[in-house]
């Protein structure tokens, strides 16, 4: 029986996560009060509980606005993401639709609640075999940061690029059709990176502008490895001129050993481009507060991002502060750090008359 329900009826999907997580415990509690109730739903079947759930949608988050929505799939820099999920899944539109809004059930955070992975091998085998990440970030655009025809040739000279945990990628597809840059896909789900493959297919692109890399080690004993694309026995290890993280990192239980991984991986003068907006927890690291649950996010424990890259690597552009995206440089053969004027166009006391320098005006 459903225990938080206290109803006779089978523990369906739906009455796990609205009855068993305790932000939607918080949602149908009977009276508001300072600690969460137990949620007492005298029907909690499948179509009650998915009725509810549609009703009040995700604590802390909401569907995506149709109107956004459809402005995005209309976009040039989401590569006709609709037709290609239609091909991909052999669904049609009005059923991928409410996928992509994240509705109700199709929520990856309903998702994660379902799954409720307890340890860091649950949490990357939830990452490995998710269904609902597909659809919820597919239609994300371009990152900024890689937008622009000027900066095309600026992109090429840091090639080849690596991006760790990219989605249907986007920013791939932009960066091998638009700028002609190698680029290189490793994620941790096996689902989105089958439907990379697919895209870049689709489009024609061979591995020499598009590749991607399997989230195991294939010269092992080919066991998941989040860390594969960067372990030395990589193809690719010691060459890669740039990776990219956008909101990965906090994500990552012990992002710190994530991150010297990457460092490793780079070549001498190698970049590294990372998102990565932590989130401090309570005591028990539960962040209830936020709405995508959650122990997605983990704190940094008192380990700064600096720290983390270690002495060879160097913040060289990028927001200021904590929070944004943040450029770090490894440490060239001759032992400087090139700037990156020409592509981040940041820090102007760094970078003072970067527009002219670059061409880029």
């Amino acid at each position: 029986m459903c225990e938080a329900c206290r109803s006779k009826v089978p523990v369906t999907y739906a009455c796990v996560i609205l009855c068993e997580n305790p932000l939607t415990r918080r949602l149908f509690a009977a009276k508001p009060s300072r600690r969460p109730r137990r949620t007492r739903l005298s029907n909690c079947t499948l179509a009650h509980a998915r009725a509810a759930f549609n009703l009040h949608s995700w604590h802390g988050i909401q569907l995506v606005d149709e109107q956004v929505l459809q402005q995005a799939l209309r976009s040039a820099d989401r590569f006709d993401v609709l037709n290609d999920l239609v091909g991909f899944t052999g669904m049609q539109p009005n059923e991928i639709l409410p996928r992509l809004r994240r509705q109700g059930r199709f929520h990856y955070a309903a998702e994660h609640a379902f799954r409720d992975p307890s340890s860091s091998r649950e949490l990357a085998w939830y990452y490995r075999s998710s269904v609902d990440y597909l659809f919820g970030l597919a239609w994300h655009g371009v990152e900024p940061l890689l937008r622009g025809r000027a900066k095309h040739k600026h992109l090429r000279a840091e090639g080849p690029i690596l991006e760790f945990s990219p989605g249907v990628a986007n920013n791939g597809l932009y960066l091998a059709m638009n700028a002609r840059v190698p680029y290189v896909y490793a994620g941790l789900s096996v689902l989105e990176a089958s439907f990379a493959q697919y895209r870049a297919a689709r489009r024609g692109l061979g591995p020499d502008l598009f590749r991607v890399l399997p989230p195991y080690d294939v010269s092992g004993d080919w066991k998941l490895d989040p860390l594969a694309a960067f372990k030395p026995s990589s193809p690719l290890h010691g060459k890669i001129g740039t990776i990219l993280a956008f909101d990965v990192l906090e994500h990552v239980p012990h992002f710190e050993r994530t991150v010297a991984a990457m460092v490793a991986a780079l070549r001498p003068g190698g970049l590294l481009v990372e998102q990565s907006p932590f989130e401090e927890g309570d005591e028990a690291g539960v962040h209830e507060h936020n709405g995508t649950d959650t122990r997605l996010h983990t704190s940094r424990h008192g380990v700064t991002m600096a720290q983390a890259m270690g002495p060879t690597m160097k913040p060289v552009g990028g927001s200021v502060g904590t929070s944004g995206t943040h450029l770090w440089r490894k440490r060239g053969v001759d032992g400087e750090w090139k700037d990156t004027c020409c592509i981040s166009g940041f820090w102007p006391d760094n970078c003072r008359g970067w527009q002219k320098r670059c061409n880029l005006k």
